[in-house]
C-alpha cells in the first residue's frame, strides 16, 4: 500500500500536482515518519515555497521522530545559515504555476518571492488573489500582515488582524507570529507597554526565536527595566 502510494504521488508531481502532493506525503509520513522520501520532497516544496519556518518546524518534528539522523539535522542547521534565496526559487514556481495553475500553495510561494525580490505590485497582486483561493487562512493572515507591516502600512496590517476577532474556527492565541504582529503594531504607535506584553506572550509560545528575544530586549530597555533586560540579553548571549 506504502508502495502504491509513492506511485500516485510521483505521478502528481509528474503532472505538477504540487498540493495534493505535498498533502499525500503528510499522510505517508503519518504512517511512516521516518519515510526519506517524504521528508525530502515536502522539505524541497517547503524551501522553493519560502515557507522557511514551516521548514524549521518540519526538520524538527522529522528529528524528533528521528534523533539520530545526520542528514536531517545537517538541513535545519543550514536551513538557519543559508535561507532559500527568491530569485533561484521564483522560475521554479513560474514553472509549477504554468503547468497546473491555481494552487494556492504555489501562488503564495509566488508572492512571497515577487515581495522577497521587490516586485511589491505582484505581490500585491497574488495576496489579492490568494484571500478569495487560499486554503490555508491562518498562514495567509499572518503573511499579509507581515508584507503590509513591511511596507509601514500599519492600519492595514491591524484591520488585517482585527477582521479575525470573531473567526472562532481559529485559535489565535496559540499562534506565536500573531502575538509578533501585535507587537509590532503597537511598538509603531508608541505604546511599549502593550507592545512588550504581547512579545512576552510570544516568547512563550517560541522561547528560542532570536528576533522576538531581540524585540523583547529593546521593549525592555525603553521601559527602563534594566535587570529583566539583562536576563533577555543574556539568553540572547547563551
Amino acid at each position: 500500500q506504502l508502495r502504491h502510494r509513492h506511485r500516485l504521488v510521483k505521478a502528481q508531481l509528474q503532472s505538477a500536482q504540487f498540493e495534493a502532493a505535498e498533502t499525500n506525503y503528510r499522510e505517508i509520513l503519518e504512517h511512516s515518519p521516518l519515510d526519506e522520501i517524504a521528508q525530502t520532497e515536502i522539505q524541497w516544496m517547503l524551501f522553493h515555497q519560502q515557507r522557511v519556518r514551516e521548514l524549521e518546524d518540519f526538520l524538527e518534528r522529522c528529528l524528533a521522530d528521528d534523533p539520530a539522523s545526520s542528514r536531517l539535522l545537517f538541513h535545519l542547521l543550514m536551513i538557519s545559515q543559508k535561507p532559500p534565496n527568491p530569485l533561484e526559487s521564483l522560475p521554479v514556481l513560474e514553472k509549477i504555476d504554468a503547468a497546473c495553475p491555481g494552487q494556492s500553495t504555489i501562488l503564495a510561494g509566488l508572492a512571497r518571492c515577487a515581495w522577497r525580490t521587490g516586485d511589491l505590485p505582484r505581490a500585491r497582486e497574488l495576496f489579492a488573489r490568494l484571500q478569495h483561493e487560499s486554503k490555508s487562512l491562518r498562514e495567509l493572515v499572518l503573511t499579509l500582515a507581515e508584507f503590509e507591516l513591511e511596507q509601514s502600512n500599519v492600519d492595514a496590517a491591524d484591520q488585517l488582524l482585527r477582521s479575525q476577532d470573531n473567526n472562532s474556527s481559529i485559535d489565535w492565541s496559540t499562534e506565536d507570529r500573531w502575538w509578533w504582529l501585535q507587537s509590532q503594531i503597537f511598538q509603531h504607535r508608541r505604546q511599549y507597554a502593550t507592545a512588550l506584553e504581547s512579545i512576552t506572550e510570544a516568547c512563550r509560545l517560541r522561547p528560542r526565536e532570536s528576533q522576538y528575544l531581540q524585540s523583547r530586549l529593546t521593549l525592555l530597555q525603553i521601559l527602563g527595566r534594566a535587570d529583566e533586560a539583562a536576563i533577555v540579553q543574556a539568553d540572547l548571549e547563551s
